[in-house]
């Protein structure tokens, strides 16, 4: 009897303990006139932000500062910042006479330690303010999601607060499942402290060059992968079918860090319109960064070919 209540025990205390906290409350951020400045203000409460990875405007027209009609807003993925993709979602903005928002999402283009201060909540609404200054900088909306940042961004795309203010849908090797499956034990209880004993406090991976080094996070804190994979928990409660805008979905079937197999079903499951674009080269450096001068410039071009059509088409339905 007395192992019995124990294990009993035992077990309420393994299902009470700490997990990732998926808590998707949000505010409509109210903006002031100079969003500029606003920016500028905001980032500077941080005082290690890489620079080049601060939250930023690129306007169509850095005079005039008007709205166009489309506007852009990236989001990019975990542990990274902006420049993974540049210049690819400049260069599509550009092309289609658009302004466009590059976030930076909590944690993310700091101190290798700040990736700890991440959090689903605080992505959520990182993309909440994103999509106040889109509808600020343009009169329609296309998201472009790298990553876990494309998971955040199909969390965002189908919210009612969103959802009709957007036109399109660009991903860039979405996360919605990792590579590796034993990284579901970081969303069981105690899973930071699961992770920790098996990987150690910091998880580290050598840079391909100094660009790399400087613009991504190559070691961070273990516990750091949680809300990565909240999100991805998050994102994935929700059925492709229920797309209300057509997607464009980058991705290699050799990928090294998110679910291939996954992408492939979203991909399938999709009823609105879809342009998948995929890179089959078994030999490339990176299997997951499939674009950007940092690790894969030699897709760049046909990728913002490929966007910039794609959109295009939309445009003169």
């Amino acid at each position: 009897m007395i192992v019995v209540l124990f294990l009993l025990l035992l077990s309420v205390l393994i299902a009470l303990g700490p997990r990732v906290s998926l808590n998707t409350r949000f505010s409509v951020t109210e903006l002031p006139d100079d969003l500029d400045d606003y920016l500028s203000i905001t980032e500077a409460q941080c005082l290690d932000i890489t620079p080049g990875a601060e939250k930023f405007i690129e306007w169509f027209d850095p005079v005039a500062k008007q709205k166009t009609p489309l506007a852009f807003v990236y989001l990019h993925g975990f542990s990274a910042t902006r420049q993974e993709s540049v210049p690819v979602p400049g260069a599509i903005a550009k092309q289609l006479k658009s302004n466009i928002f590059y976030t930076r999402l909590a944690g993310n283009g700091r101190s290798d330690d700040a990736m700890a201060q991440g959090s689903v909540n605080g992505w959520i609404n990182d993309a909440s303010e994103a999509m106040a200054i889109a509808n600020r900088i343009g009169e329609r909306t296309i998201i472009i999601g790298c990553s876990t940042g494309a998971s955040l961004g199909w969390w965002t795309a189908n919210q009612p607060e969103f959802r009709d203010q957007i036109d399109a849908l660009v991903f860039f090797s979405p996360n919605f499942g990792v590579k590796d499956p034993r990284a579901n034990i970081l969303l069981y209880p105690w899973g930071a402290q699961i992770a920790e004993a098996i990987i150690g406090k910091y998880l580290e991976s050598p840079p391909v060059n100094e660009a790399h080094r400087k613009y991504w996070a190559c070691r961070y804190p273990t516990r750091a992968l949680l809300p990565m994979m909240g999100m991805v928990r998050l994102c994935t409660k929700i059925k492709a079918s229920s797309a209300t805008v057509p997607v464009y979905i980058l991705y290699s079937p050799y990928d090294d860090t998110v679910d291939a197999g996954k992408i492939s079903d979203f991909i399938e499951q999709l009823e609105t319109e879809k342009h998948v674009q995929v890179i089959d080269d078994p030999h490339a450096q990176s299997q997951h960064v499939l674009i950007g001068d940092i690790l894969s410039p030699h897709n760049n071009q046909q990728v913002i070919d490929a966007v910039v059509e794609f959109i295009s088409k939309l445009k003169t339905r």
